[in-house]
């Protein structure tokens, strides 16, 4: 039998989610229990897909936690109600309008397991992905485990060509060099989330690497699992795309300035700054300070995107050209969505959707 992602469409759902796989049970119950935590928000496009490449994992004894968020504009919880029927370890907690890291302290705060894997809903995970995760975690005792993979577009559009060509190679080739700037991690021990809190529900963005800094900061250790693990389904749409690049850069500057990335935000508002004294200057016919202006921002931008490029060593050079410029284009729309997320931050206008906590959704739980 073939791969369960060839084998079945975007909306089949296979009538046994473990019907690749026949195990004892004593393979089963001698292993620590999986809990898989995923929130969902208007992913009812990507969802199913998720949701088999979890039920299809190597490793068998876990449980699927789907929190699912009221404020999808979405069928994301009829969708997840479908592959339910079908999927016996799957329990569906609704909620009001949390937020994505409010949804995922939900989640494991409703769980049974001893290790937390929080997917997202527009993934999909190889099947040795939970497996190699645990093994990590057993084997060289860590609080977490960071697994690499690579950007996936469906369609057969140009964003999704310099993506699938360009991007995600370079992508593992910068990891390949050095895994010293992998900040982030998916699998934890119970232990570690326990002893931070849980994740931070004022940030609805790079929550990840902020779990990752303070377990790390709280004497814990990480391993890493090199290789394509995972593909992140990304947008086909360049509107989309900008869009997705815009809110998350906007939502991104609370994490900036908690652990105080001074660089960072200097390097990401400094395109947009750029770009507003030099209209200002052609508007007051200051010509020589407007093409400095507008000089100092094409050297900012090109190099945003020379960090990907030295990387390189792609044969697809057709394809590079039209990546600087999606990066140049990118970093233009993150400095002008840091410039609005300052100013919301400034103004106490970015806030967390809803302002209950999770221990306060589990107090009146809607479990399914």
């Amino acid at each position: 039998m073939g791969d369960i992602h060839s084998e079945l469409g975007k909306n089949d759902v296979p009538s046994n989610p473990f019907f690749l796989r026949d195990f004892s049970m004593a393979e089963i119950e001698d292993k620590p229990l999986v809990s898989v935590i995923v929130p969902t928000f208007n992913s009812s496009t990507t969802i199913g897909r998720t949701l088999r490449s979890i039920a299809n994992q190597s490793y068998r004894r876990m449980e699927i936690i789907a929190v699912h968020d009221g404020g999808s504009k979405d069928n994301t919880l009829e969708v997840l109600e479908d592959l339910r029927r079908d999927m016996p370890n799957l329990r569906i907690i609704k909620t009001t309008h949390i937020g994505r890291s409010a949804a995922r302290n939900v989640g494991w705060k409703a769980a049974a397991g001893d290790v937390f894997f929080f997917a997202d809903s527009d993934e999909i995970y190889m099947d040795d992905y939970v497996a190699v995760g645990v093994e990590k975690i057993v084997s060289e005792n860590v609080s977490g485990v960071t697994i690499t993979g690579s950007s996936l577009v469906d369609e057969d559009s140009l964003l999704g060509r310099i993506y699938v060509e360009v991007y995600s190679r370079l992508q593992k080739e910068k990891q390949r060099a050095s895994t010293a700037g992998l900040n982030w991690a998916w699998i934890f021990r119970r232990e570690a989330i326990e002893s931070v809190g849980g994740y931070d529900e004022d940030l609805d963005q790079a929550e990840d690497k902020d779990i990752f800094i303070r377990i790390r900061g709280n004497g814990g250790k990480f391993a890493v699992v090199l290789g394509d693990h995972w593909h992140h389904l990304r947008p086909s749409k360049m509107s989309t795309y900008l869009r997705k690049t815009w809110n998350g850069s906007k939502r991104r500057v609370r994490f900036s300035i908690k652990h105080n990335h001074k660089k960072e935000i200097l390097i990401n508002l400094a395109p947009s700054i750029a770009i507003i004294l030099y209209l200002a200057s052609a508007a007051i016919s200051l010509t020589f300070f407007a093409y400095l202006t507008l000089l100092g921002l094409l050297l900012l931008s090109i190099g945003g995107a020379y960090k990907w490029i030295k990387w390189s060593s792609v044969t697809a050079w057709r394809l590079t050209g039209l990546f600087v410029l999606l990066m140049i284009l990118t970093r233009i729309v993150t400095s002008f969505g840091y410039l609005y997320g300052m100013a919301m931050v400034t103004l106490g206008g970015i806030r967390r959707p809803n302002q209950r906590t999770a221990s306060q959704i589990l107090d009146q739980p809607q479990l399914h």
